[in-house]
């Protein structure tokens, strides 16, 4: 610290002479000093103090598409008329999936039903519809991650709806759902007359398409 000396004029008396001198005046000074000092470690202090400001990040994930692939048309094949019950089967040539990029759903299914099998020659020979049935191996999750509906992995009639695949219970989910191997199987009964038989399959596909 540095100090500036402030000068007044003092007299002093001796031997009948007036002398005069120079007495520095340094106490006030000094006090003003040490009060800048202090006024300076506030303002430094204060200029550590850390300031907060809030602000708001924002994102947005848009839907995608969705989409389905399955079979709803399937020959079966030709055999000779016979006196007992004959089994017609075959798998559809692709695998069933579906594919949820919109995760607004939290339950779907694809799912399967067949109408009646009506004869060509004649329509008291008809099959019933719960001589139809269908199954598939399980499905599997191939891209995404959500909670799945297993499908229909034994024969079982399709006269009422039955699952091949589906998400349970996962809003908000994402995924690719896939069932290989979807088979479809049709048992007649003993000495069923000849005839091309022709029946409609429906396949109901989730809402989010």
């Amino acid at each position: 610290m540095s100090y500036i000396p402030l000068f007044f004029w003092d007299s002093v008396r001796d031997n009948g002479n007036f002398i005069f001198y120079f007495k520095p005046q340094m106490k006030k000074f000094m006090k003003i000093g040490a009060l800048s000092l202090t006024l300076v470690a506030s303002l430094l202090l204060l200029s550590n103090v850390t300031k907060a400001d809030n602000g708001e990040l924002s994102l947005e994930i848009q839907k995608g598409t969705g989409s389905c692939v399955y079979g709803t048309s399937i020959d079966l094949g030709i055999q000779t008329a016979s006196y007992n019950a004959l089994t017609f089967s075959g798998v559809f040539p692709q695998a069933f999936r579906c594919e949820d990029n919109n995760g607004t759903d939290d339950s779907w299914v694809l799912e399967t039903t067949v109408g009646t099998l009506t004869n060509s020659l004649n329509n008291l020979y008809n099959i019933p519809a719960t001589s139809v049935e269908m199954k598939s191996d399980a499905s599997t999750v191939v891209a995404g991650d959500c909670d799945i509906i297993a499908g229909t992995t034994s024969y079982a009639a399709i006269d009422s709806v039955q699952p091949i695949l589906g998400k349970n219970n996962d809003l908000g989910a994402i995924c690719k759902i896939e069932a290989q191997n979807v088979w479809l199987k049709v048992v007649t009964a003993q000495n069923q007359p000849v005839g091309v038989y022709t029946g409609e399959l429906t396949v109901n596909v989730p809402s989010f398409l």
